[in-house]
């Protein structure tokens, strides 16, 4: 099973470092994956990547999600 989920932001990107209190420790630990989609717009990754978003809030970001889970 895979657990998808979307950060706040875009300005709050997603990073390894920590699972921001989001519990993906938890899942994965009892053999959930965890797919953890920085979609277009996300903060540190150049300005043409976070411009992707501007005026397709609900658009790009669902569709990059939904590739991620396509994917796997």
């Amino acid at each position: 099973a895979v657990l998808r989920y979307c950060h706040t932001g875009p300005p709050v990107p997603t990073t390894a470092r920590h699972d921001g209190g989001h519990g993906f420790q938890f899942w994965t630990s009892r053999g959930w994956a965890v797919a953890d989609v920085n979609y277009g717009g996300s903060t540190g990754y150049g300005r043409e990547y976070r411009d992707r978003l501007k005026g397709a809030w609900g658009v790009v970001d669902v569709e990059d999600v939904a590739a991620a889970a396509q994917h796997l």
